[in-house]
């Protein structure tokens, strides 16, 4: 069975989920009761779907009342990187500094990376130790990691998505539970004293899904993944979705109403904080390599704002409109300057 990992929405919670020669290329509402989702076909670009709105609504439901977070500790953006073909305990490591988006806060903003294991164990030691790698990694690599739990929810939507396929749906992703990226990783034991790991990226917003790369990790004598390896793994994963990802600045989606307010598929884990104000962007311009990959995302001018009224949980915001445009899920929300 399929194992679903990707970073903890607020109230939904739970544990979702080196040196490898990196390559490859990429191909390419109310008080007590909420008004409906956001979600039209021209809203998302995707079939008319119910978005199960018994999950959705629970949330809301179940938030509110909730106080307003503050800020959660900026971590400092640092990638360690490998150059060796088989990672264990002698495995070196170069530091990289990685991009984080500033805020006017002073503080710095961290995209939502989803993780998808596949590994024929849904409660497996193996699949436990990787999202645990990541989880633990993600801070110092500027980025927030949503597990299982999370995920699952959102994927198990008939008509939307489906837990066998989350490749599939990234677009849905993208929007709710807001992650800038997929990780799919499938490792499989190679019977010598190591395993072999396939990790593939895909970016979920502009559609681009990367080769996957292949690592090898060295087990323990109890046939585990050595501690050692597992870091530099994550590290090494994580840095190479920063890069990736780094073709636009931070950005987040709208998904449902309440009222005259807006639920955020972002929060107090990818930094934002009570009173941040949000530009409504026009759609930009994607730049494009000769090959056809998207290489860097221009934002288009802002055409609303909204204001950051309350934290739900880590990974959601409640937000109140402030001037122009009432943003619909596949408006892009930046920072403003």
């Amino acid at each position: 069975m399929r194992y679903l990992i990707v970073t903890r929405l607020g109230l939904f919670g739970a544990l979702l989920a080196v040196t490898a020669v990196f390559t490859g290329c990429a191909t390419n509402g109310g008080a007590d009761e909420p008004r409906p989702l956001a979600d039209s076909p021209a809203a998302l670009g995707t079939p008319e779907t119910d978005w199960n709105r018994s999950v959705l609504d629970r949330l809301i439901r179940e938030v509110k009342g909730d106080k307003p977070q503050t800020e959660a500790d900026s971590q400092p953006a640092a990638v360690a990187r490998s150059s060796a073909t088989g990672v264990g305990a002698n495995a070196s490591t170069t530091p990289r500094p990685m991009p984080i988006a500033p805020t006017s806060e002073g503080g710095s903003l961290r995209p939502k990376v989803g993780v998808y294991i596949d590994d024929g164990g849904q409660n497996s030691l193996t699949a436990y130790q990787f999202v645990n790698a990541l989880e633990h990694k993600a801070a110092a690599n500027g980025v927030s990691i949503v597990k299982p739990d999370s995920l699952a929810e959102a994927i198990n939507v008939p008509g939307v998505c489906s837990s066998s396929s989350p490749a599939k749906c990234t677009q849905s992703l993208a929007i709710y539970p807001g992650i800038r990226s997929l990780l799919i990783v499938t490792p499989e034991s190679t019977g010598r004293g190591q395993m072999t790991v396939s990790t593939r990226m895909v970016d979920t917003d502009f559609g681009i899904d990367y080769d996957a790369i292949e690592t090898t990790l060295d087990l323990d004598s109890a046939g585990s993944v050595q501690d050692m390896a597992l870091d530099v793994w994550s590290d090494r994963v994580l840095g190479l979705v920063q890069d990736r990802i780094s073709i636009a600045p931070w950005f987040t989606h709208t998904f449902a109403l309440d009222g005259d307010d807006m639920y955020v598929s972002a929060g107090r884990d990818s930094g934002l904080v009570t009173g941040m104000v949000l530009s409504v962007r026009d759609a930009g311009s994607v730049v494009r390599a000769p090959g056809g990959r998207a290489v860097a995302w221009r934002p288009g001018a802002a055409v609303g704002e909204v204001r950051i009224k309350q934290l739900v949980g880590s990974h959601l915001a409640l937000a109140e409109q402030v001037s122009g445009k009432m943003p619909v899920p596949r408006d892009k929300l930046t920072v403003s300057q």
